[in-house]
């Protein structure tokens, strides 16, 4: 006999499909490099500050920070189809890809040369604390995006999953 599911367990598996959904229909269209220019991307929006994820300039292990949401080419990502349900955030400005590496609390999220490691690849994840926006969980560490506070150049890093609407985030199309 198949297990019984609570409420609780459907509202889950409803909403891991509507995060895998919502990031598939994303992946689908930008699973394929654009070229230097090209008016593509979005927007990694925190929930929490309004702010928007971005990495200046091209060098490996800049540090991605938020900053007021505008249309600059440093504030478009990509999501680019790894399988299993993984992708990698790629900045369209310096076409790097978003890592964090370790496993540790507070550890920043960097850009570096697009290459298949796991501390590159993310899994879009459910809130399940709000009704907008999902976490961007690392797979190495398996933790969450989070951006604290709400002034211009805090430092995007990785901590412990869980209830903080600083890990919410969403992707505005430009």
């Amino acid at each position: 006999m198949p297990p019984l599911l609570s409420l609780g367990d459907s509202l889950k598996r409803a909403r891991s499909r509507t995060a895998i959904i919502f990031f598939g229909v994303t992946l689908a269209l930008t699973g394929v490099a654009q070229p230097a220019g090209a008016a593509a991307g979005y927007r990694l929006k925190n929930v929490n500050s309004g702010k928007c994820a971005l990495v200046q300039g091209g060098d490996d292990n800049a540090p991605a920070v938020q900053y007021q949401c505008l249309d600059f080419v440093d504030q478009k990502w990509n999501f680019v189809d790894k399988g299993s349900q993984q992708f990698q955030i790629r900045n369209e400005n310096s076409g790097k890809c978003l890592l964090v590496r370790g496993n540790d609390n507070n550890s920043p999220a960097v850009q570096f040369t697009c290459l298949d490691f796991a501390d590159q690849y993310w899994r879009a994840v459910s809130y399940p604390y709000h009704t907008s926006g999902l976490y961007l969980k690392n797979v190495n560490s398996g933790k969450c995006l989070l951006s604290r506070g709400d002034a211009d150049g805090t430092q995007i890093v990785q901590f412990e999953c869980g209830p903080y609407l600083d890990q919410a985030w969403t992707r505005p199309n430009f």
